[in-house]
């Protein structure tokens, strides 16, 4: 889309599933977001701003992506221990590091 609203463009659309809370990395080259389907299952997927290069993170399971400054790393939710923490991981989905762990629900790392 152009600054004044203008060429507004979808970028994805897959029926049965919610993508959600798009992020874009600090150079503006690439967009991270959740994806939830109809059964429920939280992904984060990742594109380049022209939403092309569209591919999920394998073994990611969580929502809310957020980038860090340097463009380095994602910050995420996830429940894959049963509560929702904040973890953060490579751009890659490698390197998945947990950084809370408490019984509160922690949500939206940004």
């Amino acid at each position: 889309m152009n600054a004044d609203g203008s060429n507004v463009k979808q970028l994805t659309y897959t029926e049965n599933v919610w993508d959600h809370n798009p992020s874009w990395s600090p150079d503006g080259t690439t967009i991270v977001f959740g994806r939830e389907s109809a059964t429920g299952n939280a992904e984060i997927w990742i594109m380049d701003s022209s939403g092309n290069n569209l591919h999920k993170l394998e073994n990611v399971i969580g929502s809310g992506p957020e980038w860090s400054p340097f463009g380095d790393r994602i910050a995420y939710h996830s429940s894959q221990d049963g509560n929702s923490e904040i973890y953060t991981m490579n751009i890659d989905g490698n390197d998945q590091r947990q950084l809370t762990n408490n019984s509160a629900d922690d949500r939206w790392p940004s």
